[in-house]
C-alpha cells in the first residue's frame, strides 16, 4: 500500500506542479502583457513628449525670430527718429539763424523818414505824401514794413510841427 500511496502522493505533486507552472506560465503571460501595455503606453508618452518638445523648440524658435525682426525694426524706427531729430536740429538752427540775418537786414535797411519827404514845402504837399507812402508801406499791405512805416510816421510827426510852427 505504501506503493500506492507514494504512487498518489507523486501523481499529487505531479499535478499540483504542473498546476503551479501552469499558473506561473498563466501569470507570466499576464505579467508579460501588462509589460507590453505599459512599455506601448511609455513609448506613446515619449511620442508625445518628443513632439511637444518638437512644438516648443518651433515656438521658441519663431518668438526668437519675431523678436528679432522687431528689435530690428525698432532699432530702424529709432535710427529714423535720430536723424529727423537732427535735421529738425539743423533746420530750426537755420531758421534761427536766418531770422537774425533778417532782423539784423532790417535793422540796416531802416531809412531815414526824411528821405521820403524830400522836396516838400507846405502842408497839402506833407499830407498826400503821407497819404501815398501810408498805402505803400503799410503792415498790412504785401510790400509793409512795420519798422519803415514807424519812421514815416515819426518824420511825418516832425514836419508836421514844423510846418504848423511857421
Amino acid at each position: 500500500m505504501d506503493a500506492t500511496v507514494d504512487y498518489k502522493v507523486d501523481n499529487n505533486l505531479q499535478n499540483t506542479k504542473m498546476e503551479l507552472d501552469e499558473t506561473k506560465h498563466k501569470e507570466l503571460l499576464e505579467l508579460k502583457k501588462e509589460l507590453e501595455l505599459e512599455k506601448r503606453r511609455l513609448e506613446i508618452s515619449k511620442r508625445e513628449f518628443e513632439i511637444r518638445c518638437a512644438f516648443e523648440k518651433k515656438c521658441k524658435e519663431k518668438q526668437d525670430e519675431l523678436f528679432r525682426k522687431r528689435w530690428a525694426k525698432l532699432e530702424s524706427e529709432v535710427s529714423y527718429l535720430a536723424k529727423e531729430r537732427d535735421q529738425l536740429k539743423r533746420q530750426k538752427k537755420e531758421f534761427y539763424e536766418e531770422l537774425d540775418r533778417a532782423e539784423q537786414n532790417r535793422e540796416k535797411n531802416v531809412v531815414s523818414g526824411d528821405m521820403f519827404f524830400m522836396g516838400v514845402d507846405s502842408e497839402l504837399a506833407l499830407k498826400k505824401r503821407y497819404k501815398d507812402l501810408v498805402k505803400i508801406f503799410h503792415p498790412d499791405n504785401v510790400s509793409g514794413d512795420i519798422y519803415t512805416i514807424q519812421e514815416i510816421n515819426r518824420e511825418y510827426d516832425n514836419l508836421k510841427k514844423k510846418l504848423y510852427a511857421i
